[in-house]
């Protein structure tokens, strides 16, 4: 069967049944107006509607939708409503938060760091040597730092900075409360698609107006439930950073490629579960519900110890 295609997108609709061979190419010999896309399926006849500037939209005589493999639909990370968005960070992602975007501009050896989506513990790992603490939790046990809800009302406390690759579906949420908690700044790594939707807009981004956005230029491939290094994606990533000491409109700006400098031998192990590793202070507010967990009594827990407030 010849395959007919139906173009419209000038002043007039034009029928076509002698064209060539299908291909994916488009035919420059129509008008600017109207482009054609044609399919690679010979034995189904299709009909294109394309207008300037539009992605054509392909239909079969069925008029099923073919699957859309772009990049523009691949890119999009579809997880169930109760996931727990389990998508490790690269550490080398986190030391690019550090080096490019947060270093020249805050003395973070002075300050306190809580990860509160700690995962495995791959951004924590990346995020000790910069700060002077790092407190470490999760919803889930992952097995590295405490399990804790940080949504949960009564799971507070006051530190520098919070830094953390919050469950997309929930990463709003991890923002209003983490700007409502720390002293110096909040860094969230998201799906630059964040960044889009009037409702987020109306809620967070026109309220709470971030001052810098770094976009990766490179690829941060993140793969459910583990680090991958050969791993690709079609995702972009940024950081979105509020600062306390910083007014005006938001910065944008770029994370060059780094990815081969910054990353490290070990990155892709999984950290081990050594509280001594990550020098970290339990929050105060925590008490019952992160160190009453590991059976801790004021003034004990190593580097997890607590003091209570006088």
């Amino acid at each position: 069967m010849t395959p007919a295609y139906l173009i419209k997108g000038c002043s007039h609709l034009t029928v076509s049944e002698d064209l060539p061979a299908p291909s994916q190419e488009i035919d420059m010999a129509l008008p600017k107006q109207a482009k054609l896309c044609r399919s690679t399926n010979p034995h189904q006849a299709k009909t294109a509607i394309i207008t300037s500037n539009e992605v054509p939209t392909v239909k079969t005589e069925d008029n099923k939708m073919p699957q859309n493999t772009s990049h523009a639909v691949m890119a999009q990370r579809a997880e169930p409503a109760d996931s727990l968005d389990d998508f490790p960070t690269p550490p080398w992602a986190t030391r690019a938060l550090v080096e490019h975007v947060l270093r020249n501009e805050h003395d973070l050896s002075s300050m306190s760091v809580w990860e509160p989506a700690c995962n495995r513990g791959y951004m924590v790992q990346a995020l000790k040597p910069y700060f002077r603490e790092v407190i470490a939790s999760d919803v889930s046990d992952y097995g590295f730092g405490r399990v804790a809800d940080f949504l949960d009302p009564s799971v507070v406390q006051d530190v520098d900075w919070v830094i953390t690759n919050p469950p997309f579906r929930l990463a709003e949420q991890f923002i209003l409360k983490a700007l409502d908690h720390t002293k110096e700044g909040v860094a969230m790594l998201v799906r630059t698609s964040f960044l889009e939707g009037i409702g987020r807009h109306e809620r967070l981004f026109s309220v709470r107006p971030p001052t810098r956005v770094a976009q990766f230029t490179e690829r941060v491939p993140m793969v459910k439930g583990r680090l991958d290094a050969k791993a690709s994606t079609a995702t972009g990533y940024c950081w979105i950073v509020w600062e306390a000491d910083h007014a005006g409109p938001p910065r944008l700006g770029w994370i060059p490629p780094c990815r081969k400098s910054l990353e490290k031998p070990g990155d892709y192990q999984a950290p081990s579960q050594s509280y001594a590793d990550v020098n970290c202070v339990s929050p105060q507010g925590l008490q019952s519900t992160l160190c009453m967990s590991l059976q801790l009594q004021p003034g004990q827990g190593g580097p997890y110890k607590w003091q209570e407030n006088s």
